[in-house]
């Protein structure tokens, strides 16, 4: 390597490594080159900004019933704890089966930290079973962007019906972080 104990090889390095436009065209082959063959080797975590896509999930799968016209957990969740603050992807779902003489629905919907639901992020099914016998259900799934700020958050995933017995089973949960709040 040469010396750049000269004002002359200072100037010079300084003028070549402050554009990299500047430099040799041959340069520029051979380090595109070898840059190819030998990749920088780094972490990703060591990327500002960088987040892990890792899902948790959660599934509870007997049949369970429901008679309540409020949001509600039902035996066995299911319930993801421990999630850090971020913005997630929330994936959800189960097998529901609504028995009613008339029209009626059933529905999941996530719970954040206990917080109040409303309808907005329900996954729903309106199908009816006119007999109590236990029928196949319908498969629903849905998917909401949610956000939590505290340091140690809970989903979990809640039920209701408006009417006849509902019954849910094959429920699960998924999320994953996809960034900061």
């Amino acid at each position: 390597m040469a010396d750049l104990n000269t004002q002359r090889d200072r100037e010079l390095a300084q003028k070549v490594l402050s554009s990299p436009l500047d430099f040799p065209h041959i340069f520029k082959v051979w380090l595109t080159s070898w840059l190819e063959s030998n990749p920088p080797r780094f972490l990703a975590s060591q990327l500002q900004g960088y987040y892990p896509l890792v899902p948790t999930s959660a599934f509870a799968g007997g049949d369970v019933t429901s008679t309540s016209s409020t949001y509600e957990s039902l035996s066995g969740g299911p319930e993801i704890t421990e999630l850090e603050a971020g913005q997630y992807l929330v994936l959800f779902g189960a097998t529901m089966t609504i028995y009613s003489a008339s029209d009626k629905h059933a529905f999941a919907q996530p719970r954040f930290n206990g917080a109040s639901l409303s309808n907005d992020d329900n996954a729903a099914q309106y199908e009816q079973e006119t007999s109590t016998s236990s029928g196949s259900g319908t498969s629903v799934m849905r998917a909401i962007v949610a956000s939590v700020d505290l340091t140690d958050n809970t989903v979990e995933l809640q039920y209701r019906r408006d009417g006849g017995t509902a019954h849910f089973k094959n429920r699960w949960l998924i999320t994953l972080r996809t960034g900061n709040v």
